[in-house]
């Protein structure tokens, strides 16, 4: 269950069925801050997950086979301020 929607790939499955209708838009939030990553799907959390890797890397998308068709639509990217930072900004506005 580590390669499903909603899965941090490899490492966590999803805490929630993430069953999704084909042929439509879904909408996920993928926020990756520090490191803690939280993947929500169509308005609800299905992933929160603290890893022990490195806080550096790529932003991949992916389909699992060549005969699969996903497409993507409204990517947007933002830089998250680090949480230390954020906790900073609260103890100091």
């Amino acid at each position: 269950m580590l390669k499903i929607t909603g899965a941090i790939y490899d490492l966590q499955a999803p805490s929630t069925s993430t069953v999704v209708q084909i042929g439509a838009w879904n909408n996920f939030l993928i926020e990756a801050n520090g490191a803690r990553i939280r993947v929500t799907l169509n308005g609800q959390l299905v992933n929160d997950y603290q890893s022990p890797r490195e806080q550096t890397g790529y932003i991949a998308l992916q389909a699992h086979d060549f005969l699969s068709r996903t497409q993507f639509r409204n990517l947007q990217l933002k830089k998250l301020p680090s949480e230390k930072s954020a906790e900073t900004e609260h103890l100091h506005p």
